[in-house]
C-alpha cells in the first residue's frame, strides 16, 4: 500500500511518501499556497500519479493554546480534504516532527521531511 504523509501549515504543506512493503518513508515535496483551491491544486493529482492508497495528515496532540489552534486548521484541513477524495484517511500524532526535522536536516523548507518523520511513526506502528 502506498501512502502520503500530510505536514499541515497555513502557508505551506509538506508531503512525504512511503509503503508498507520495505516501510520506509521519504520527504515527497513542499507546497506553498496562498489559498486552498491552490493548494488542492497541487495536492490531488500527487495522489493519482503516486498511486497513494491512504492518507496520513499529522495531527498535533499536545494541549497547550497554540497547539489548539493548529489542530482546528488541521481538522479544518482534513474535513476538505475528505470532500475532495475517497481515499482512506487517518490522524497520527505528529509531536515534535517538527523538531525532529530540523535535527535531520538544516534546510529550513523541512516541512517535507515533518512529513516523513510523522510517517515514517506511522509505518513504524503497522510492523
Amino acid at each position: 500500500m502506498r501512502y502520503l504523509g500530510v505536514d499541515y501549515g497555513d502557508a505551506k504543506v509538506g508531503l512525504a511518501i512511503g509503503d508498507d512493503s520495505f516501510f520506509l518513508a521519504s520527504p515527497y515535496k513542499v507546497i506553498r499556497y496562498k489559498t486552498w483551491p491552490g493548494l488542492f491544486d497541487v495536492l490531488l493529482p500527487v495522489l493519482t500519479r503516486e498511486g497513494i492508497e491512504r492518507i496520513v495528515v499529522g495531527l498535533p496532540m499536545s494541549d497547550d493554546e497554540r497547539s489548539g489552534n493548529q489542530i482546528k486548521k488541521v481538522q479544518d484541513f482534513i474535513t476538505e480534504l475528505k470532500t475532495k477524495t475517497k481515499l482512506p484517511l487517518v490522524t497520527y500524532d505528529e509531536a515534535m516532527s517538527t523538531q525532529q526535522a530540523r535535527k535531520l536536516t538544516s534546510n529550513k523548507n523541512d516541512d517535507d521531511v515533518a512529513a516523513m518523520v510523522t510517517l515514517q511513526a506511522y509505518l513504524d506502528g503497522l510492523r
